[in-house]
C-alpha cells in the first residue's frame, strides 16, 4: 500500500513488484539402466517413483469495521441580546477522505499473487509504470506438474533371449475449492455547508447567509470468491474521486474496460499462463546391448497424486459514518444588524474495498487499485513508455507574406528510436480570425483547427502532413503575426512532454493602402480620393456643387513638434489644377521619441478659400516605434464640378 500526500514528482515504478520471478516446475524422476551386458547374462532394470501432494486449507475469518469520521469547521453558535451589530462568521473549507481496504482468506498454492493499492491524496504529477504483459505473465512452463511418465526399454537383444519391458504411469489430480463469503456495507457519507439557523427579533436588518459548495463521492469495490487455477488474471481498479488528466496505455486488445462515471475497472482474464500440467514425476528403466542367451527384464513405475482442497468462510462488515460540515451554525439575537454568515466549501470522499476468498492455484493473479482523492497529471503505463514529438513549420507564398497569399504548414510526428510502436494524434490550431482554411490535406477540419492521425509509428519512424490557409484581404494596416500551434497526444505513455507542442509564426505587414510591405517603412498607395461634388465621393461631406471656371491652386504644408516630424509633398503644377485632375500626395511621418507612441492617427484637411473644410482624410497607424518612419502615398481627384478658387490642404498627426 502506497500513500501519496502533498506533491509528488517522481514516477512510481512497479516493475520489481509485479514482474514474474516464478519459473516452471522441473518435477522429480527415477532412472535405472543396464548397458553393454554380456552373453548368457541375467539382467534386471527397475525404476519406481511415487509422489503424493496433499494440501488442505481451511480459513474462517471475520472483519468488522465501525468508524465515525468527522471534519467540522461549522456548528458555531452565537447567542446575544440587544444591539448586536456587524457580526461575521466565516467557516473554513473542509475536505474529508477515507480509504478502507479489507483482505481476507487468500490462498496461493504453487502460484503468484500481487495486490497493490495506491492512494493519491495529494498532487501526483508523474506516471505509474508497470512491466509489459509478457513480463507480468511469462511462458515459463507449468507451475504445478500434475502428469506422470514411465519409460521401459530393452535394446540390442540377440537370439534365444527372453526379454520383458513394463512401464506403468498413473496420475491423480483433484482440486476442490469451497468458498462461502458475505460482505455487508453500511455507509453514510454526508457533506453539509448549510443548515444555518438564524433567529432574530422584529428589528433585525441586513442579515446575509452564504453557503459554500458541498460535494460527496462514494466508491465501493467488492471482489469475493475468486479462484484462479492455472490462469493469468489482471485486474486494475481506478477509483477516481479527484481530478485525473491522464490515461491507461499499453493494454492488449483482449482487455475489458467497464465503468460508471469517472471510475472504471480494467481486466484481462485470458492471458496465456501455463499453470497445471507437464510431468510432475517420471521413471525410466532401460537395458542396452544385451548378449546371447540373456534373460532381461525392465520395469518402470511412476505415480503422481495432487490433491488440493481449500475451504474459505469469511464475512466482512463495513460500517462507516462520515461527515464534512462547515454549516450548522446558529445565531440568535433580538435586533441583530449587519450580520453575515459565510460557510466554506465541503467535500467528503469515501472509498471502501473488500477482497474476500481468493484462491490462486498454479497461476498468477495481479490486482491493482488506484484510489484518487487529489489530482493526478500522469498516465498508468503498461510496458516501457516512449518519446513521441511534433514539429511544425510554415512557408508563406509569396514570400514575404502578402494579403491574399497562402501559408502552407508542415507537420512532422516522430517516434524515438528506443521507444515502442504507438499511434499519434496531432491537432493544429491556426489563426482563423485572420486566415481561412484553403486545404486540410489528409486532416480533419474543425473550427479553427485541423487534426491528423499517425498510426503505427514504429521506433525511429516519423510521418508528415501538410495543410494550407489563405491570408484574408481585410487585414488593417500594421504588422500581423499569424501563429499556428501543433499539440500531440500518443496512445502510449510519453516520457517527454517537452516536445509534444510546437508553434510556427508568419509575419505580414500591411501599409496604409492595404497593400503589404515587409520593410521597416509603412508605405502604400491609397485609392484615389474624389473631392466634393463628384457622385463617387465615398460619402464624404460635400459642399454644394458649383461651376468650374478655371485652374485651382493646391498648397503644400509641412509641420513638426517634439513628438512627430511630418512632411507633405505633391506634384501639383504651379499654374493651377484643371477640373477633373488627379494629384498625387505623399505624407512622411517620423516618431522623434525614444519610446513607442500609441494610437497614432494622421489627418489631411482640404479647405476652400473661405477656410471651410470641404474634405478630410485620415489614417489609423496604431503604434509607431521609436524613430520609425511611416510614408503614406495617396491621390486626390478634383471633381469636374468643384468651384474655381484656391484650395489648401494641411496634414497633421496625433498620438
Amino acid at each position: 500500500v502506497l500513500d501519496i500526500n502533498g506533491e509528488y514528482n517522481e514516477d512510481i515504478d512497479l516493475f520489481e513488484l509485479i514482474a514474474s520471478r516464478f519459473g516452471g516446475t522441473r518435477g522429480i524422476f527415477a532412472n535405472a539402466n543396464n548397458t553393454n551386458t554380456g552373453e548368457d547374462s541375467l539382467n534386471l532394470a527397475a525404476a519406481s517413483i511415487e509422489e503424493r501432494t496433499d494440501i488442505e486449507v481451511n480459513n474462517l475469518g471475520l472483519i468488522e469495521n465501525d468508524y465515525a469520521i468527522e471534519g467540522i469547521s461549522g456548528e458555531n453558535s452565537i447567542f446575544a441580546g440587544t444591539k448586536v451589530k456587524r457580526t461575521r462568521v466565516d467557516t473554513g473549507k473542509v475536505d474529508v477522505s477515507t480509504n478502507l481496504f479489507n483482505f481476507l482468506n487468500t490462498n496461493i498454492i504453487g502460484g503468484e499473487a500481487t495486490v497493490a493499492v495506491i492512494n493519491i491524496f495529494g498532487n501526483f504529477k508523474k506516471n505509474i509504470l508497470l512491466p509489459s504483459f509478457d513480463q507480468i505473465f511469462p511462458n515459463v512452463g507449468p507451475r504445478i506438474g500434475t502428469g506422470a511418465q514411465a519409460d521401459a526399454s530393452i535394446e540390442g537383444a540377440t537370439g534365444d533371449s527372453i526379454n520383458n519391458a513394463v512401464a506403468i504411469a498413473t496420475n491423480d489430480t483433484e482440486i476442490t475449492v469451497q468458498n462461502y463469503g458475505g460482505v455487508i456495507n453500511e455507509l453514510k457519507n454526508r457533506a453539509n455547508s448549510g443548515d444555518n439557523e438564524n433567529v432574530f427579533g422584529d428589528d433585525a436588518d441586513n442579515i446575509t447567509v452564504k453557503s459554500g459548495k458541498a460535494k460527496t463521492q462514494t466508491n465501493v469495490l467488492t471482489l469475493a470468491n475468486r479462484t484462479c487455477i492455472g490462469c493469468g488474471w489482471f485486474s486494475g481498479f481506478f477509483n477516481i474521486l479527484g481530478d485525473w488528466s491522464g490515461k491507461v496505455s499499453g493494454l492488449p486488445e483482449t482487455a475489458k474496460k467497464e465503468g460508471n462515471g469517472k471510475s472504471f475497472v480494467v481486466s484481462v482474464e485470458d492471458t496465456d499462463v501455463p499453470g497445471l500440467g507437464g510431468n510432475g514425476v517420471s521413471a525410466d528403466a532401460s537395458i542396452n546391448g544385451t548378449g546371447d542367451d540373456s534373460f532381461n527384464g525392465s520395469a518402470a513405475v511412476a505415480a503422481r497424486s495432487v490433491k488440493v482442497k481449500t475451504a474459505n468462510e469469511g464475512a466482512v462488515i463495513n460500517k462507516l459514518d462520515q461527515v464534512a460540515d462547515s454549516g450548522s451554525n446558529s445565531i440568535a439575537a433580538i435586533d441583530g444588524k449587519d450580520i453575515t454568515v459565510n460557510t466554506g466549501d465541503v467535500s467528503s470522499a469515501m472509498n471502501v474495498g473488500t477482497i474476500l476468498n481468493t484462491d490462486v492455484i498454479g497461476g498468477k493473479l495481479v490486482t491493482l487499485a488506484v484510489n484518487l482523492f487529489g489530482s493526478w497529471e500522469g498516465d498508468f503505463v503498461i510496458g516501457e513508455p516512449t518519446d513521441v514529438g511534433v514539429t511544425i513549420t510554415a512557408t508563406p507564398s509569396p514570400s514575404p507574406a502578402a494579403l491574399g497569399g497562402a501559408i502552407t504548414y508542415h507537420i512532422t510526428a516522430a517516434n524515438a528510436a528506443n521507444g515502442k510502436t504507438t499511434d499519434a494524434s496531432v491537432k493544429v490550431t491556426y489563426d482563423n480570425a485572420r486566415t481561412t482554411l484553403a486545404n486540410a490535406g489528409n486532416g480533419t477540419a474543425g473550427e479553427g483547427n485541423v487534426s491528423f492521425s499517425f498510426l503505427g509509428l514504429v521506433p525511429g519512424a516519423q510521418a508528415s502532413a501538410t495543410f494550407s490557409v489563405t491570408i484574408k484581404n481585410t487585414l488593417g494596416s500594421g504588422t500581423h503575426i499569424l501563429n499556428a500551434t501543433a499539440a500531440l497526444t500518443s496512445s502510449t505513455a510519453d516520457n517527454n512532454s517537452a516536445n509534444d507542442q510546437s508553434s510556427a509564426a508568419v509575419s505580414v505587414t500591411v501599409g496604409q493602402s492595404g497593400n503589404t510591405n515587409p520593410g521597416n517603412d509603412d508605405e502604400g498607395t491609397v485609392d484615389g480620393t474624389i473631392l466634393p461634388g463628384d457622385d463617387n465621393s465615398n460619402g464624404n461631406s460635400n459642399p454644394p456643387p458649383g461651376n468650374t471656371t478655371g485652374g485651382s491652386t493646391v498648397g503644400g504644408s509641412t509641420g513638426s513638434d517634439t513628438v512627430f516630424s511630418i512632411v507633405k509633398t505633391s506634384t501639383a503644377p504651379s499654374a493651377g489644377v484643371a477640373p477633373g485632375s488627379t494629384i498625387p500626395y505623399k505624407i512622411t511621418l517620423q516618431n522623434n521619441r525614444s519610446v513607442p507612441v500609441n494610437d497614432v492617427k494622421v489627418y489631411d484637411k482640404l479647405k476652400n478659400e473661405g477656410g471651410l473644410v470641404v474634405f478630410e482624410n485620415s489614417w489609423d497607424l496604431g503604434t509607431v516605434a521609436p524613430n520609425e518612419k511611416v510614408v503614406i502615398d495617396y491621390t486626390v481627384i478634383f471633381s469636374a464640378e468643384a468651384p474655381a478658387g484656391d484650395y489648401t490642404n494641411t496634414a497633421y498627426a496625433s498620438g
